[in-house]
């Protein structure tokens, strides 16, 4: 996934500004560059501004040129809580995506934040992200957005389909280590289920804290009757949209998560088997052995009156006396039901 930010005007006059896009009469997407932008917000039609935090000008440069609420943070920092609120007329708050390392899908976790209304989102990052970056590819190739909601709508469910595609990777690790276990080999792969549950578990973290603040924000909208007509539709839809996303995203994470539990608690039992099959195998040569050991410790007492002590043919007589007596014992333990 390429991440080509061609635009980078003059800090001074946009500090933090890396693209924008606006919607045109015709339906269509076009790119806005910062000299235009003005012009495109006073528009009828939508515009998506994003900004990179770490100019630390770029938060105050979009509150005073988009017309955001003085209050409006963006994102805090880059341990920001997943949130979501509706605040007159607006959705603000912080999402989680993934992170882009070296141009490629990482699988750590980021955030970015975001303030929504029908014909205005406003993006910003500390790092770059992929389905932030998935949106943008998709808006410079002419994808269609009915709204600034339904741009970020398509920024979670690009976030989604990158979940979703390593959750794929996650799974065919899962089926490799379900194979070698079914196939008796018992490989210790403990460390491969690990790692997927330490990835699904990132992933159901956020997933599973957006999900609940978009169906509170969905509970309280039902009774929410101050919004314009087309605002509160189209701002609902998007929601709905993101919601149910999420939701399907989070019922496959419940699902590999529950598989790598069951492979890790049969690997366990595997592993805690083959171990009691060494022990009992362990147990039963030491128990062959003790007859032999007795009889070498009487003789090597060293006392008089020691049988076989005088004849040339003592020694073979004790070890013939040593092999008897493991025999016996050995049939005495096969009766008994012990086996290596």
């Amino acid at each position: 996934m390429p991440l080509t930010s061609d635009i980078f005007p003059g800090r001074e006059t946009a500090p933090g500004f890396l693209w924008a896009f606006a919607g045109t009469a015709e339906g269509e997407t076009r790119r806005v560059p910062i000299e235009d932008l003005g012009e495109a917000l006073a528009g009828p039609r939508w515009v998506w501004v994003h900004v990179d935090l770490l100019d630390q000008r770029a938060r105050s440069w979009a509150r005073t040129f988009c017309g955001l609420s003085p209050e409006t943070a963006l994102l805090d920092g880059p341990d920001a809580p997943v949130s979501f609120e509706r605040v007159e007329g607006e959705i603000r708050g912080v999402c989680a995506d993934f992170n882009l390392d070296f141009l490629r899908v990482s699988d750590s976790v980021g955030q970015f934040g975001f303030v929504a209304r029908e014909g205005l989102l406003v993006t910003g990052w500390l790092h770059p992200l992929a389905g932030v970056d998935a949106t943008r590819a998709a808006a410079s190739d002419g994808a269609r957005f009915g709204s600034a909601f339904a741009v970020l709508a398509a920024i979670v469910a690009g976030f989604g389909r990158a979940a979703t595609a390593r959750l794929r990777l996650a799974e065919k690790d899962l089926d490799r280590v379900e194979d070698q276990l079914l196939a008796a080999r018992a490989p210790d792969e403990r460390i491969v289920l690990k790692q997927v549950r330490r990835v699904v578990l990132a992933l159901h973290r956020p997933v599973a804290a957006m999900m609940r603040l978009l169906d509170d924000d969905i509970e309280l909208g039902e009774d929410d009757e101050g919004e314009p007509p087309r605002e509160r539709r189209d701002g609902a839809a998007a929601i709905a949209e993101m919601s149910n996303r999420l939701g399907s995203l989070d019922q496959t994470l419940r699902a590999v998560n529950d598989r790598a539990k069951l492979l890790q608690e049969e690997m366990a039992a595997e592993l805690a088997d083959e171990s009691n099959r060494s022990l009992r195998a362990l147990t039963v040569m030491t128990a062959l052995l003790m007859p032999g050991t007795m009889v070498a410790g009487v003789f090597g007492m060293n006392t008089g009156g020691l049988p076989f002590e005088v004849p040339t043919w003592g020694t073979g007589a004790a070890l013939l006396l040593i092999i008897v007596s493991t025999l016996v014992f050995y049939r005495v333990l096969i009766r008994l039901g012990a086996s290596l």
